[in-house]
């Protein structure tokens, strides 16, 4: 399952709740008997001895309606309390396995939301991680299941909830390991709990994409991840590129600048364009820094790929960089660079060329972002661009073509005295456009001082 598929499900799982509560309130306004009994329940105080033994009555009673029950299971779990007797409740309603998917998974998270103890509730989630229940999402593939739902729950007990680690990569390996990583969707804060099982996964898991999460895991656990050596040292030699060259950045982030530095710069002559942006990016991120890390970083600067020369020059960060890549082969690379250089406030007539350059030789998404990243201009520069800027007044479709009319009539909004050819255009492309209001009767009305 992919990265977005995960955030995905767990965001499932709260929405399924939410609708799961909605649902239920409109079977009981159906109902004014059952409307009443809910709204005594509501009434009741948890931390009053009677009334908190009428809601657990209710919650154990398998004749009450399950809107009834969950009622009572809410209040009970409203606040966070040290109570034994609302704890060994809960408990036991989880363990009892009653309940629909909304009831179940709501039975599940009440148990941090009462207070109840780690000690106590992570061994009785580890059990409901077998639960198999589960919804379908809106697009028919995503799956929330028990299990999902339970992760997201032992969540609120972090280190506490280690223990589950073993669990959870027997269930879902792939979703197990994006729950261990807090960088990308954070079911689990386990810290250093969590280097020694991915560990286990880089070494010996035979699903290459499992390796390559694990490696991934603890490149981002990097100043964790010092128990995980041995297994980082061994990944060196997996047949994965992706699997070593990750283990090796991580190794030399722990200092090893021998056979991982070797290994992790042998990237940059990878056939892989990923690889080698993977080796530009982690470059500068290591201290000591390595040796000729500026020359190697210039070198890249040549390489084949955009995003890899793009990624040198952020590395570098340097003036003269991005100016010389104003004349980068890439359109979108020479838009970037662009936006730098004017941050600089020098060299505006080169960044004006280039990217009026792009606005009359390309069109769509390239066209529109070299005319947007003109406003950061002076207007005195942007002037000179009117014979061009005029010729899009007319594009009326849809998406960047509009946009794209309405940047070149704020520019053309801002031209002194124009002339009389000028204003012929203008008034020749607003008869093109079927609405009054459109951009080359913005640059008149402007004109005109209207």
């Amino acid at each position: 399952m992919q990265r977005n598929d995960r955030f995905l499900r767990a965001i499932l799982c709260l929405v399924a709740i939410q609708i799961g509560n909605l649902a239920g309130d409109c079977r009981a306004e159906d109902d004014p008997q059952l409307t009443l009994a809910i709204e005594h329940l509501e009434e009741l105080d948890p931390s009053q001895p009677e009334e908190r033994r009428e809601l657990i009555a209710t919650l154990n009673d398998s004749e009450q309606s399950d809107l009834l029950r969950r009622t009572a299971l809410k209040r009970l779990a409203s606040t966070a309390t040290d109570d034994q007797e609302v704890h060994d409740a809960l408990i036991a309603f989880v363990e009892s396995g009653y309940g629909d998917w909304h009831l179940r998974s709501e039975a599940l998270g009440s148990l941090h939301q009462a207070g109840v103890p780690a000690s106590r509730a992570v061994p009785v989630l580890i059990v409901a991680l077998d639960d198999q229940q589960f919804r379908a999402g809106w697009n028919k593939t995503i799956y929330v299941t028990m299990t999902d739902i339970t992760a997201s729950h032992l969540a609120g007990y972090g280190a506490e909830a280690k223990a589950a680690i073993p669990k959870l990569l027997e269930h879902d390996q792939k979703n197990a390991l994006g729950a261990i990583d807090p960088w990308q969707f954070p079911l689990y804060a386990h810290g250093e709990a969590s280097v020694l099982p991915l560990a286990g996964v880089l070494v010996d898991d035979p699903d290459v994409e499992h390796r390559r999460t694990a490696a991934n895991r603890l490149l981002y656990h990097r100043s964790i991840a010092q128990p995980a050596t041995d297994a980082l040292t061994k990944a060196l030699a997996d047949a994965d590129e992706e699997v070593r060259v990750t283990s090796a950045a991580t190794l030399v982030h722990l200092g090893d600048r021998t056979e991982a530095l070797d290994t992790f710069l042998s990237a940059i002559n990878s056939r892989d364009a990923e690889r080698r942006l993977f080796v530009t990016k982690w470059l500068i991120h290591f201290d000591p820094p390595i040796k000729g890390t500026q020359e190697t970083l210039r070198m890249l600067l040549e390489d084949d790929d955009a995003w890899v020369r793009w990624q040198a020059a952020q590395s570098l960060n340097l003036a003269e960089v991005y100016v010389a890549m104003l004349e980068d082969a890439d359109t979108s690379t020479r838009i970037r660079a662009a936006r730098e250089v004017i941050k600089t406030k020098s060299h505006d007539g080169e960044v004006f060329a280039t990217l009026l350059e792009i606005v009359r030789t390309t069109e769509g998404s390239d066209r529109f972002h070299a005319l947007a990243t003109m406003k950061s201009l002076p207007e005195e520069i942007r002037a000179a661009g009117a014979p061009v800027f005029v010729t899009l007044l007319s594009d009326d479709s849809r998406g960047y073509g509009r946009a794209t009319a309405s940047y070149a009539a704020r520019y053309l909004s801002n031209v002194k005295d124009p002339s009389p050819e000028l204003r012929a255009q203008v008034e020749a492309a607003a008869k093109q456009w079927k609405k009054a209001k459109s951009p080359p009767a913005q640059v008149l009305k402007a004109w005109d001082g209207e």
